[in-house]
């Protein structure tokens, strides 16, 4: 049966439909928890392992870079394997990746295993996209917004308990505690109905026409100075928040990936088209830089409220520059180019964060020169977000889906 959907009328999802949400959230949930319940506990790393600023900074950065480089790879695995083969070989590879991190000698598999967990995560990336549009064609906005809500809630669940965790458990055995949900979500994700496979099925045209493309550009810019702000921020927030205590790390991490799921709580039930607003990118640029230079100069007792205004942008771009490749997309084919081009140079650029943020550590011998990268990235996004252009979307106003 073909049905035409057009402009904002939606119906209420089905058994089946409300199913394929919980996937979806579950999805983003696993693929953010298992990256953000590292920074909670990189003070002990670093103190027990003794390695320098600039070496935790290269363990943050290490995933953020893999999660570029790995993109285009996983676009062309999609096309070949199917998202479903995908995705499942992917959650597989994060749990395996994940409890590696436990193996001895840990100078060696602490680092071997963040590669294979992130590769793993930057190859189910652009399969994520394309299911969420062959499955809510007529809802892609929402459906975006509710995987970001799982990626928001993963990350405040990990960020926030993982120190409580490793006062139990030690930090090392907080890497096999992440675990679980992961092999949770494969079970589910192998119990798909047959039609659902069947269905998610993509075809790859290409990215080298995206060089030319403005709109992939503009998209790329906005998710990488984000990708830079948020990764970097949390690889540093601990070590600038240590002085009050665990509780002070643990309210600094909750704030600021709170603020995020924050924003994605609110534009997941909301019919604002914030994807295509150059007003709301530049309000989560300005949030971004404010809260930044308040974490540089600010007084630490603040760095909760901080830590939130900074989340709150963060997330605000987040959600948005996730939407844009679908959004942009002439059709469900080109969804995972424009995915991939996205997270590639976004990811890429985005590794500088926590990489320059601890040579200028280690230079300047303060955790606050660390913040410094992510500001200037604020200001990028600034300048981005002004010029962004709601002619280069090419979401028609109808859109036409099989229902099955």
């Amino acid at each position: 049966m073909k049905t035409v959907f057009r402009g904002a009328v939606l119906r209420p999802p089905s058994v089946g439909s409300a199913s394929r949400f919980a996937l979806v959230w579950l999805l983003g949930f696993n693929l953010r928890s298992v990256l953000l319940a590292v920074p909670p506990v990189l003070p002990s790393i670093r103190a027990d392992l003794h390695i320098s600023y600039a070496a935790i900074g290269i363990l943050t950065a290490i995933p953020v870079v893999l999660l570029g480089l790995a993109a285009i790879p996983g676009a062309i695995l999609a096309n070949r394997l199917g998202p479903r083969i995908v995705i499942g070989s992917c959650l597989l590879g994060l749990a395996g990746g994940s409890a590696l991190r436990l193996v001895p000698p840990e100078t060696v598999w602490l680092w071997m295993g963040t590669v294979i967990l992130a590769v793993s995560i930057a190859l189910s990336q652009p399969s994520a996209s394309a299911v969420v549009r062959s499955w809510f064609a007529p809802a892609v906005t929402r459906a975006n917004a509710i995987y970001t809500m799982g990626l928001s809630v993963g990350g405040v669940i990990a960020a926030s308990a993982t120190a409580a965790i490793a006062l139990a458990i030690g930090w090392r055995w907080t890497f096999l505690f992440w675990t679980v949900p992961v092999l949770a979500n494969l079970a589910l994700w192998l119990r798909m109905p047959s039609s659902a496979r069947a269905r998610t099925t993509i075809r790859i045209t290409g990215i080298q026409h995206l060089l030319r493309d403005g709109g992939a550009w503009q998209a790329a810019v906005l998710f990488g100075c984000q990708s830079l702000v948020f990764y970097s921020t949390l690889t540093w927030l601990p070590f600038r928040a240590m002085s009050g205590g665990n509780a002070a790390v643990a309210l600094a991490l909750f704030s600021m990936t709170g603020g995020g799921l924050l924003v994605s709580l609110l534009l997941s039930v909301v019919s604002y088209n914030y994807a295509k607003s150059r007003a709301f990118y530049v309000t989560s640029s300005l949030s971004m830089i404010a809260a930044g230079l308040s974490v540089v100069f600010g007084p630490t007792q603040l760095l909760w409220l901080f830590s939130l205004i900074l989340g709150i942008g963060g997330g605000m771009m987040f959600v948005g520059s996730m939407a844009l490749p679908a959004i942009q997309a002439m059709s469900p084919d080109e969804v995972p180019d424009r995915a991939a081009f996205m997270l590639s140079v976004g990811y890429v650029a985005a590794f500088l964060g926590p990489l320059f943020g601890g040579t200028l550590v280690d230079l300047g011998h303060s955790v606050a020169f660390a913040f410094i990268p992510g500001v200037v990235a604020g200001v990028a996004a600034l300048i981005t977000g002004s010029a962004y252009s709601l002619r280069r979307d090419a979401t028609p106003d109808h859109v036409e889906v099989s229902v099955h």
